[in-house]
Order: structure tokens, then C-alpha cells, then sequence
């Protein structure tokens, strides 16, 4: 038997390998961002509320509103 007689059973076995793979890297990138999504909104402690526990996203948001609002008042000066 030659090496050509064999190469179409290789490749079908080739094929069939890459396509799992790319299912798997679909399903670990979904891993990924479901840990992200869930970290955003895990409760932590900070320093403005000790007492009650906020989300990551909720810190993130009103860091966001801080910088805004110290950005616009910056604009509101004279020259």
C-alpha cells in the first residue's frame, strides 16, 4: 500500500480534529467572559461605603461620574 492510498483517511481525521478544536475555543472564550461578567458584579468593600458592600461595576460607574464631574467643573473655570 502506498502513502496515497492512505492520505484520504489522514485527512478526514485532520479535519474532523480542527473542527472540535475550534468548538473548543468557543466554548473557553465563553468561560472567560461569563467570569468577567460575573466579577463586574461580584460585592466588595471600599473605603466610601465600609459598612455595605458594593459591586465592582458600581465602583467603576461612579468613577466614571467623579471623573466627569471633576473634568466638567475644570471646563466651567475662567481662563
Amino acid at each position: 500500500m502506498t502513502i496515497l492510498a492512505r492520505a484520504p483517511g489522514r485527512l478526514r481525521n485532520r479535519q474532523r480534529r480542527l473542527s472540535t478544536q475550534r468548538g473548543q475555543s468557543s466554548f473557553e472564550y465563553a468561560v472567560v467572559c461569563t467570569a468577567l461578567g460575573m466579577a463586574l458584579f461580584f460585592p466588595l468593600q471600599d473605603k466610601e461605603s465600609p459598612d455595605q458592600p458594593r459591586s465592582t461595576i458600581a465602583m467603576l460607574l461612579q468613577a466614571f461620574r467623579d471623573g466627569y464631574q471633576k473634568f466638567s467643573h475644570a471646563l466651567s473655570l475662567p481662563d
